[in-house]
């Protein structure tokens, strides 16, 4: 799905926009601006992702736990559940797509899904 996303930015990149209403934040004046941020910030996160999966096998949550948030918590135990949720499906996203990308696998193992590098 990601892929997906990246491929709706560049679509959308050179066309004519004067506003973008988005579903939080503000309202976006310079929408080239905005997909280059966006696409700087997955690209950042898919590196994060690989960095944290040279620890070896990981569950989605257990990268969720390791990746930088932008959060006022002290730690994820701190992250109130409707935020480790998002944060988890956001984990989810990047290491499908980095494994769509063949650049790590997944198996499952004792009933649970595990990410690893190549």
């Amino acid at each position: 799905m990601l892929g997906l996303y990246f491929k709706s930015l560049d679509k959308i990149y050179d066309y004519d926009i004067d506003y973008l209403f988005t579903s939080h934040r503000n309202i976006v004046r310079k929408h080239k601006k905005r997909i280059k941020e966006l696409l700087i910030h997955h690209e950042e996160r898919l590196k994060e992702i690989l960095e944290i999966l040279k620890e070896g096998q990981l569950t989605v949550s257990q990268v969720a736990k390791r990746m930088d948030w932008n959060i006022r918590a002290r730690g994820w135990e701190d992250f109130p559940s409707p935020q480790k949720w998002f944060a988890s499906e956001e984990a989810m996203s990047h290491l499908e797509h980095l494994y769509n990308q063949k650049k790590i696998i997944k198996k499952f193992k004792d009933g649970k899904l595990y990410y690893e590098l190549k």
